[in-house]
C-alpha cells in the first residue's frame, strides 16, 4: 500500500537546506510505487501541527523544484518550536494523528543531527512508530535573516 511522505525545515535558512529539500522531493518521485503524495510543511512542525503543508509536487509545474538547488533561504518556511523531549507530553498523539490521518508513512525534517531513535508502539493499537531525535549543532550565523527572503541588510 501507498503511503504519503511529508518533508518540513528546521534552522536556518541557506542554500544548502533547500537543496537538501530538492533532493528528498525528487528521489520520492522517483519511488511512485511506495510514495503517493508528497506534501511540504509550511513552518515546520509548528505549521503542520496548525494545518499548514502543501503539495510538493506543484512546484513542477512552476519550475520552482529546480530552482530550489541553488536558491537561499528556507523555501518551506522554518520555526523554532522544539519538540519535547518527554515522549509522553500530549504533543506527540496529536503529531502522530496528524501523521496518520494524512496517510504519512515517511517523514523528513530537514536541520540538526540525529542524536537518537526511540521506537515505540501507539497506544492501545499495534501500529509501531520510530521518532528520531535531531539536535541543531550550530546557532545560525547572524548574517542569516530570521525570515526567509529578508535581507539582513539594505542594500547600498
Amino acid at each position: 500500500m501507498k503511503k504519503n511522505l511529508i518533508i518540513g525545515q528546521s534552522g536556518g535558512p541557506t542554500a544548502v537546506i533547500n537543496g537538501s529539500l530538492y533532493g528528498v522531493v525528487t528521489e520520492a518521485m522517483r519511488h511512485t510505487e511506495e510514495i503517493d503524495e508528497i506534501y511540504g510543511m509550511i513552518n515546520g512542525i509548528e505549521g503542520f501541527l496548525n494545518g499548514h503543508m502543501m503539495d510538493m509536487r506543484s512546484l513542477i509545474e512552476t519550475n520552482e523544484l529546480s530552482l530550489l538547488r541553488t536558491t537561499p533561504g528556507s523555501y518551506l518556511g522554518s520555526c523554532r518550536y522544539k519538540l519535547p523531549e518527554d515522549l509522553n507530553d500530549p504533543v506527540y498523539p496529536l503529531l502522530f494523528n496528524k501523521f496518520t490521518s494524512h496517510g504519512i508513512g515517511y517523514f523528513f525534517y530537514i536541520g540538526g543531527k540525529i542524536e537518537e531513535v526511540v521506537k515505540f508502539q501507539l497506544p492501545d493499537t499495534d501500529i509501531g512508530r520510530s521518532f528520531v531525535k535531531i539536535k541543531k549543532n550550530k546557532n545560525t550565523a547572524k548574517k542569516y535573516p530570521r525570515k526567509a527572503g529578508l535581507p539582513a541588510k539594505e542594500p547600498l
